[in-house]
């Protein structure tokens, strides 16, 4: 009766507790009587619910709230046995052994190619002609990375040589007559690329026709195959250039030879478009007499050590093309057009397996002519003539296959929903408003300090308050300029660091946060948010926008 009749002070206890350090309240009995009042409190009996469900769930609610329940007394039947919990899905720990992918060609009816570039080749049953196969990509030829024109990862003009010389060497015909570049080999926006070189039937003369294609990894079975470069391959030159193979490059350097200023010279090439990485940044020092051209190149370490198992590795071939950029006058900022090689004739190997060179490099027509030579003078690759011609950024990535592999998140407008009248009753634009969707808004300031200090002050405050928000019920963040729409930019770090916490908070529990990022003369209907049922929204001028993938 005193119970009834006298003053239950039920508000008074709790506060009382609270003071007390009681951070849990659990209510013990047949249903829930008291729980309504308390939002946070833990009930361990429902009704119309198993009374064995009932208070395993209300255990499992007080084990995430951070209380150390004796799970083994609870299962004791069960003879249970504590194991650990799967860690979240981005982190991954792999078990799959890695491949070999140098296996043996001759277990699939093939015969290695013996070359870094190239795997396999077989020749054709129906013909003289053979085929060279292989795959390039940067992550397993790293100093391919090291050769960007435009911002675009390609395989250098003096790739296309060796490959065409080493597939000529295969049957005798090791001499370029001609070699036309037809289409750049671009890795940009791919993982690496299937490659055939493929030699014809020798004619009269000995010669074979040479192409060489390239495929994606990936790619379909009926996609056709990519020719990036045509010519012909001889088994010596008719009436070969002696003048380039008698000049003697013994005394080094050249007598009355003017030095060339090279220091600079790659950072000068990146405003021209060439970003030579490490791997092809070998040209050393470089002198002028007359209308020649002198240059010392070392392959880079970055290159790899294997430069015995080319015929000259283009890198080294590369770095001592580079020697044309560099001007008459000697003061080594004579760069031309961005312009790439695409008719190499009569290219002659020597010697193979060099890592530094001499290099003399002479105008020759519309084009020039190149003597490569040991250390001793000795020749090691000629090139008779040697013709480039620019290129654009638009004609690279016509061939960068980005269209169909880059995908991005674009913002896309939806219509506006209908809302609840639920607004924004805290100051945005003091930081971030916290919501849930049927209560107000709990406004997190924004204190003094540095952009670190900040940012930890603010994702602490967002953090707590998504943790006061209870169990039940959607959860409305609100930030102002955190995300790039329109191309208006990122107004506000902060903020942006606050969509980052919560869309951890979202993968945790999906379903239940959702972040809308407001333009400055916004208003922001918190109903009319979750009404939409998306994770994150964006308003901008009273237009609601939805992130999406595109291509």
């Amino acid at each position: 009766a005193g119970q009834v009749r006298g003053t239950v002070r039920f508000a008074d206890s709790v506060a009382t507790l609270r003071a007390q350090g009681v951070t849990t309240l659990v209510e013990v009995g047949p249903k829930p009587a008291l729980t309504p009042l308390i939002g946070d409190a833990v009930p361990t009996q429902r009704k119309d619910n198993a009374e064995t469900a009932n208070l395993l769930r209300a255990l499992g609610t007080l084990h995430t709230q951070g209380h150390d329940i004796t799970w083994e007394t609870t299962f004791t039947h069960l003879a249970p046995q504590t194991v650990d919990l799967p860690t979240y899905a981005f982190q991954h720990k792999r078990y799959w052994l890695d491949a070999n992918t140098s296996g043996d060609p001759a277990s699939i009816g093939l015969r290695a190619a013996g070359h870094p570039m190239l795997s396999a080749t077989v020749s054709l049953a129906d013909s003289e002609g053979m085929v060279f196969t292989g795959r390039l990509a940067p992550r397993s030829h790293p100093w391919l990375a090291d050769h960007a024109v435009m911002g675009t990862v390609l395989l250098p003009g003096t790739g296309f040589v060796e490959l065409a010389i080493r597939a000529g060497d295969e049957v005798g015909c090791p001499v370029v007559d001609e070699l036309t570049i037809e289409a750049p080999l671009v890795f940009s926006q791919r993982d690496g690329v299937m490659l055939q070189v493929v030699l014809g039937s020798p004619d009269a003369s000995g010669g074979r026709s040479v192409a060489i294609y390239s495929r994606d990894d990936d790619a379909a079975a009926d996609q056709p195959w990519l020719r990036h470069a045509s010519g012909v391959l001889v088994p010596t030159l008719t009436k070969p250039d002696e003048t380039l193979t008698a000049a003697d490059l013994t005394v080094w350097p050249p007598k009355g030879a003017t030095p060339l200023k090279v220091d600079g010279l790659y950072e000068r090439l990146v405003e021209q478009g060439f970003a030579y990485g490490p791997s092809f940044q070998g040209l050393r020092a470089a002198w002028r007499l007359g209308d020649d051209l002198f240059a010392d190149i070392v392959l880079p370490p970055e290159a790899g050590n294997d430069a015995r198992a080319f015929g000259v590795h283009p890198a080294l071939l590369d770095a001592a093309l580079q020697t044309r950029f560099l001007d008459g006058a000697g003061e080594g900022d004579g760069i031309g057009d961005t312009a790439i090689p695409f008719s190499w004739n009569r290219v002659t190997l020597h010697a193979a397996g060099a890592s530094s060179v001499r290099v003399r490099v002479s105008p020759y027509g519309e084009g020039l002519r190149m003597l490569v030579a040991d250390g001793a003078g000795a020749p090691v690759v000629t090139v008779e003539s040697l013709l480039a011609r620019p290129v654009s950024a638009e004609q690279l990535s016509a061939f960068s296959g980005s269209q169909e592999s880059l995908y991005r998140v674009e913002w896309v407008s939806v219509p506006e929903p209908v809302g609840a009248g639920v607004g924004v009753d805290g100051d945005v634009d003091g930081g971030v408003v916290v919501h849930r969707a049927v209560a107000s808004g709990v406004g997190v300031g924004v204190g003094g300090g540095g952009v670190p200090g900040v940012l930890r002050e603010v994702a602490s405050g967002v953090l707590g308050a998504l943790r006061g928000c209870g169990e039940e019920g959607r959860v409305v963040v609100v930030t102002r300029g955190a995300v790039d729409v329109e191309g208006e930019g990122v107004g506000d770090v902060v903020g942006a660091a606050v969509w980052g916490l919560v869309r951890s908070a979202q993968a945790e529990m999906p379903g239940r946060f959702v972040v809308v990022d407001a333009g400055a003369d916004d208003e922001v209907d918190v109903g009319a948010v979750v009404g939409l049922g998306e994770p994150e929204v964006a308003v901008r001028g009273g237009r609601w926008f939805v992130p999406r993938v595109a291509r």
